[in-house]
């Protein structure tokens, strides 16, 4: 059976969405060092007229809030408050956006956009690392991670590119605040699946994994020494060597002689007996 057959894909993808999801929950409601001038989410959307709870989204959406910070260019902050209900559609969040006067949200190709107006800044921190809709991870704001599985997991393509959005601070415009990089961290230490911390649960897939592999390998070694053994049975009943068939065909090869000479010898004898009879 292959790798995929055995399931091992299928538990390497649960342990990629897994730790996606935990760590992206905790970033998304933090503040990095800099601040937002604009952001595209990275969850395809694929209608803003439909519930958001109704689009089958990775994570699903709690009724709740949540503010998104603004900042003027002398450092005043002003809250733009999203209220979240499980018949919202995206049309619903991005009307609130754009009735703060403050941000303009779009709807483009499947994504959520943000804009700060001019001579604004704005920041996804809540204060508290808790945001009680999941609308910010959800939509892909402000996740650490990007992609769906094993295979495509990456770091958020913005953070590559800026490393100062990682949300390590639970407010914004706070040096030396790190307790949401501390938060994230604690997930090491939390059952967080299959009522497993994600050591143990590697750590258990990689020892079914080992253990695989050797009975694989012991199970490769039993079928070469049969291999051998059934090719050395089929050259003993099968093999030729042609020293031994040469001596055949030459034994043959005198005893057709004799017999051509006995059967001469015969019709000429009968011959004679013939002959004598005359």
């Amino acid at each position: 059976m292959s790798f995929e057959e055995r399931g091992y894909m299928g538990e390497l993808d649960r342990i990629a969405r897994t730790l996606m999801e935990k760590v992206n929950l905790r970033h998304a409601p933090g503040a990095g060092m800099d601040n937002f001038e604009e952001v595209e989410g990275t969850t395809y959307i694929p209608s803003d007229v439909i519930p958001l709870n109704e689009l089958g989204l990775d994570l699903t959406p709690n009724a709740g809030s949540f503010t998104i910070k603004v900042f003027d260019d002398t450092g005043n902050e002003y809250h733009v408050t999203i209220n979240y209900n499980p018949t919202d559609t995206l049309s619903d969040i991005i009307n609130q956006i754009n009735g703060s006067g403050y941000l303009t949200a779009s709807f483009s190709s499947g994504h959520l956009v943000i804009r700060a107006n001019p001579g604004y800044t704005f920041s996804f921190g809540q204060g508290d690392g808790q945001d009680e809709t999941n609308l910010i991870s959800a939509l892909g704001l402000n996740n650490f991670f990007e992609g769906g599985s094993a295979q495509d997991i990456s770091v958020s393509q913005r953070i590559k590119e800026n490393p100062r959005f990682i949300a390590a601070a639970f407010s914004p415009n706070s040096p030396g605040d790190n307790r949401n990089a501390l938060s994230i961290l604690n997930l090491q230490h939390e059952n967080i699946i299959n009522e497993q911390t994600l050591d143990q649960f590697i750590g258990r897939v990689s020892s079914e994994l080992g253990e695989e592999v050797k009975s694989a390998q012991s199970s490769k070694k039993h079928e070469e020494i049969l291999l051998e053994q059934l090719k050395d049975y089929r050259e003993r009943i099968s093999g030729v060597s042609l020293d031994e068939e040469m001596a055949e065909l030459i034994k043959f090869q005198y005893n057709f002689a004799a017999a051509a000479r006995i059967i001469t010898v015969v019709d000429e004898l009968l011959t004679t007996l013939l002959s004598i009879g005359r």
